[in-house]
């Protein structure tokens, strides 16, 4: 699977991440925060700058976890969240709802 690192979340998002029955896409997001609040954000009266790295992964498909409480779930440092990779994900999205 390659580099990953373990995120947990609890076991109601879960079960609402990995469920197949959607009509859209849905995906777990980690932003990496540093300690100090002015290294990682900027905003201005163009937007929201983050300056550190987000990851994610998509659940939907994953089995019932026995767990009660959580899940550790394993995100591969290579899912960067991007430009691109935000775009490829509003592109799905757009086109699970003309199929719905």
């Amino acid at each position: 699977m390659g580099n990953c690192f373990a995120y947990d979340i609890n076991i109601r998002t879960y079960d609402h991440l990995r469920d197949e029955d959607v009509s859209y896409p849905q995906y777990l997001m980690v932003l990496h925060l540093p300690k100090n609040l002015s290294d990682w954000i900027d905003h201005n009266g163009d937007g929201i700058t983050l300056k550190n790295k987000c990851y994610w992964v998509s659940l939907k498909g994953l089995p019932e976890s026995a767990n009660k409480t959580s899940v550790t779930v394993h995100i591969p440092e290579s899912q960067i969240v991007t430009v691109d990779v935000l775009r490829g994900f509003v592109d799905q999205a757009s086109k699970m709802r003309l199929s719905a």
